[in-house]
Parts: structure tokens; sequence; C-alpha cells
């Protein structure tokens, strides 16, 4: 898909981070937006900064871990525009770190919601739609190098990570023979407000017997460390690094230059049956 004017582009997660610098990056191109968030005020700021800019563009809020709200925002979409050509599965969060027996189990539910639920409800809302449309279209689903490694104290996040990257592999495969293309987005540290997602949390998903988060070694201890400053990419680079994907069709999408010394790692222990081992680029417990 070389032109992205006129096209038009979902994006969850929106109000921030990767998903606003995605919206701003898209309307550069001249696409139709329709932005969707959790958190209102946001939203609003973000539609009011690219119609400023020219964008042709509304904005939704919605729960992406709610299979009902996501299927309203595709029905919003179609009303607004007649359809759909991209969709951004973008919306993320994180909870506190610590050991997978400490965190609640409220944690892990908050998490796979949003992270993993989130894209399999844009797929079973937006694909459909797009196949009946029959044009050319791209579902880019955002993962996180914690999709493709580990460390300890990241439980839920990891999972739910790796899940988003089984989707998207497994949706790209399954569409090989229709116009839509697929990519899979595995930033590393980004300088987004992924850590201080709680805001979002639903009081329902909150545990009031929580313990306080502990950072485990060779983990992460939750907060940007100046190892991690060091190395963070902007959003701006990674929207630019997914328009070039776009247009190139390519499934793998990455951000940062160690990517490839992190996947190798990992990868030639498992041919190799050794045990697992820490990823020699995690971020260290503290500075």
């Amino acid at each position: 898909m070389e032109n992205l004017t006129n096209r038009v582009a979902v994006i969850t997660g929106a109000a921030s981070g990767i998903g606003r610098a995605l919206a701003e990056r898209l309307a550069s191109e001249g696409a139709r937006l329709v932005l969707s968030d959790v958190e209102a005020p946001a939203l609003e700021e973000t539609v009011s900064a690219v119609t400023a800019s020219g964008a042709d563009a509304i904005g939704i809020v919605s729960d992406v871990s709610k299979p009902e709200s996501v299927e309203a925002l595709a029905e919003a979409a179609d009303a607004r525009f007649g359809g759909v050509d991209l969709v951004f599965a973008n919306a993320g969060v994180m909870q506190e770190v610590g050991p997978s027996w400490e965190r609640p189990v409220e944690d892990f539910a908050w998490v796979f919601g949003v992270n993993l639920w989130g894209p399999v409800h844009c797929v079973r809302s937006f694909v459909p739609r797009m196949l009946a449309n029959g044009a050319p279209g791209h579902v880019v689903i955002t993962a996180s190098m914690s999709g493709l490694t580990v460390v300890p104290g990241n439980a839920a996040y990891q999972i739910s990570k790796h899940g988003a990257v089984a989707l998207a592999e497994t949706l790209y495969h399954e569409l090989l023979d229709t116009p839509l293309d697929v990519s899979v987005l595995c930033p590393g540290y980004v300088a987004t407000g992924i850590t201080h997602s709680d805001r979002n949390r639903p009081e329902a998903l909150r545990s009031d017997d929580a313990p306080p988060p502990r950072a485990m070694a060779g983990g992460w201890t939750g907060k940007p460390t100046d190892a991690l400053k060091a190395i963070a990419v902007p959003a701006d680079d990674v929207a630019d690094r997914v328009v070039r994907a776009i247009r190139d069709r390519r499934f793998w999408i990455f951000t940062h230059e160690n990517a490839d010394a992190r996947l190798r790692s990992r990868f030639d222990a498992i041919l190799e049956g050794r045990n697992p081992s820490l990823d020699p680029s995690a971020p260290a417990t503290d500075d």
C-alpha cells in the first residue's frame, strides 16, 4: 500500500505514545483517521491536534478489552467513512513488576484484556469487514520485544505480548491469499506513558491487597533506568518505521539495533537445547 492518502485508518490506544505518533504520521500522509482510546480527555486532545493539521479524523472512546466496544468502534468507522483500510491494534498496558506468584490475578486479567484480547477483538470486528470490501488493506498488531524475549518479574505483560505475536503470525498465514497484509510491531524501550497505565485500570480489576512492586535480579525495575533512557527510541521514529513496513509489506517491525542479538541469544539456546538464560541486554534492576 504505497499511497496512504484518503486511506481510512483505525488506531487503538491513539491518545498517547506510539498510537498518537501513528496518528500524526498518518495525518501527514493524508489518511483519514478513526482514533480510539479509553482515556477521553487525552483522546479529544489528540483528535484536535490532528484535525488542526488538516486531517479528517474522529475520536471514539472505547475499551478494547470488551468485544462490544470494539464492534461499536468498527460500526462508527463504517458509518463515518464507509469502510477501513488500515487497522492498528495498538492499545497496551503494563502491570507492576514482581514474581508471577505474588502479582494478583487482577493484574493478569487487566493486562490480558487489553494487550491480547484487544487485538483479538480488533481482528474479529475489522478483518471480516475488510475482506468483504475486497480492497487492499493492512493490519498492524503492536506487540513488543517482550513478545519474543523474557526477563523475570514481568509475567503478565510478557505472556500477553507473546500471544499478540502468535496472533499476528497466525493471521499473516491465514490472509496470504487475500488482499490484506499483516505486520507485528515489536518495539524495544520507547518513552511512552505505559509505565503509568494503571491510571486507566478499571476499578473492578484493582486489588486491595496487591503487594508493592518488587524488582527481581536480571529483571526490570518497572521504571525507566538511565540505561534504558540512553537507548530509548522516540515514538515518532517508531511511527516512521511502521509506515515503511506497510509500504514494503513487511511483517516484522523492530525498533532497536540490538534486536538481532536479543533474538539470537534466545533462539540459539532453544535450538541447542540449552536451558533458558537471561537476555544479555536486559535492563538492570538498578542504576
